[in-house]
């Protein structure tokens, strides 16, 4: 968010933790899914490439009441391909109530969206994710990513998680690479999805769309 009065960006950590004490957050989580699904439908009908998005929610607000049917009904009124749409479920969610946690992925998942576990890392890994739950897509955390290169062990535990995400045949990313030596690091450690500043900041949509549609 840009604060237009300051003229400075403020960062989710200052407004999330706000939002989410004022029970406000599934707002602004449907809100974007809103958006993305929008964004979706619209490249769709321009005949731009069928592009997924992912939608990041918060733990409160898969704990609310028929979320699983609001974000199906929600993608629906826009009339595009589930699978269009990945939702990210952060890992901590498991700590306020592993059984509504698995129940959300699991309703998910068999109503055709992608779901990704986020922000899973070296501090709070529950390896029992792999087993337990439903899901497409793990996000390794990016405090365990910006740590990989300086600790060997670290890099003994993310190529653990490599060897268990593909035989479980499991998209695995990496958040928060903002180095070459972090990317390098991550490639020969077999994982070769990742996200962060090195690749790109966040853009408006108008700027995206210049960026990667031009042409």
């Amino acid at each position: 968010y840009r604060d237009p009065e300051r003229g400075r960006e403020v960062l989710p950590a200052s407004f999330i933790p706000a939002l989410e004490d004022m029970d406000e957050m599934g707002a602004l989580d449907f809100f974007a899914l809103s958006k993305s699904c929008e964004t979706v439908a619209r490249w769709q009908q321009e005949g731009r490439p069928a592009m997924p998005l992912a939608v990041n929610f918060s733990r409160r607000t898969i704990d609310d009441e028929g979320f699983v049917d609001r974000v199906a009904s929600t993608v629906a009124s826009y009339g595009i391909d589930r699978s269009l749409i990945e939702i990210e479920i952060t890992e901590s969610a498991r700590e306020e109530n592993e059984a509504l946690l698995r129940a959300v992925t699991e309703g998910l998942h068999d109503l055709g969206f992608r779901v990704a576990i986020d922000d899973f890392g070296v501090d709070n890994a529950n390896f029992q994710l792999f087993f337990q739950l439903g899901f497409d897509v793990l996000k390794l955390d990016m405090r365990f990513i910006q740590s990989e290169t300086a600790k060997p062990v670290d890099q003994g535990i993310l190529r653990f998680i490599m060897d268990l995400a593909r035989w479980m045949e499991l998209h695995v990313v990496a958040e928060g690479v903002e180095t070459r030596a972090q990317a390098d690091a991550l490639t020969r450690d077999g994982c070769f999805y990742a996200q962060g500043y090195y690749y790109g900041r966040p853009m408006p949509v108008e700027a995206f769309e210049k960026k990667y549609f031009a042409g």
